[in-house]
């Protein structure tokens, strides 16, 4: 086993490697090219540049910070809980992935129960774990299509429900999608700079909570990530 998570880990290292040289390399292609040829571009050949830089430099940014907050965890990170609104929350992740959602012509719809009380959480990392499912939602629903979000309460546990029409994932990933350095088939993956590590980060910021993440998919008929955290 310690032999096979080396080998694992050393495969990681090196598909991060690689997907941390795409944005850099586009950068600097696209930076160099308006630097030198600037002049000779009119405003909307700049702005599309200009577009495609700040794209690369959010995906770079994400990667960035997943492979930190990776790290920090491994490291035994502690957090601090306060009280806070979840609800509230949640309308901040949506608009998070705002980009996102223009982007691939995806509509987010809300389904809240009302009434759902302040409780003490850590916001940072909720947020970022919720927003790390949102983009994921978002990234494998097909275009003219709807990501749903529902939010429930009794009187012991927090519960969301993320939902995609996308192409689902087989049972047979269903125990490793959480797991470290393990990736899917590239049919679950999109041709785009990730470090893979999104869902792992995710499911141990909910730990952190005394809380669990559950997926409930079949192939062709989307997925569903729930997060259970007690009040």
């Amino acid at each position: 086993k310690e032999a096979e998570m080396d080998q694992m880990r050393a495969h990681f290292i090196s598909n991060v490697s690689h997907e941390l040289r795409t944005p850099v390399t586009v950068l600097r292609s696209y930076i160099d090219t308006l630097y030198n040829y600037g002049n000779e571009f009119d405003y909307e050949t700049q702005k599309e540049f200009i577009g495609t830089i700040n794209q690369e430099i959010i995906r770079l940014n994400r990667m960035v910070n997943d492979i930190l907050d990776f790290s920090r965890l491994e490291s035994n990170m502690k957090i601090e809980k306060t009280l806070n609104n979840i609800s509230q929350l949640v309308d901040d992740c949506v608009n998070q992935v705002s980009v996102l959602t223009k982007d691939n012509n995806v509509q987010i719809k809300i389904t809240k129960d009302d009434n759902i009380p302040e409780f003490l959480f850590n916001y940072d990392s909720i947020e970022r774990a919720l927003t790390n499912l949102l983009s994921n939602a978002i990234k494998y629903s097909p275009e003219n299509n709807n990501v749903d979000i529902s939010i429930r309460a009794n009187d012991e546990t927090f519960k969301i429900a993320i939902h995609d029409n996308g192409i689902g994932i087989d049972k047979k990933y269903h125990g490793k999608i959480f797991a470290k350095f393990v990736q899917l088939d590239s049919a679950y993956t999109k041709k785009e700079s990730s470090t893979g590590l999104g869902l792992t980060i995710t499911k141990e910021l909910v730990e952190l909570h005394e809380g669990k993440i559950s997926l409930v998919s079949e192939v062709n008929n989307g997925s569903t990530f729930i997060v259970e955290i007690p009040f």
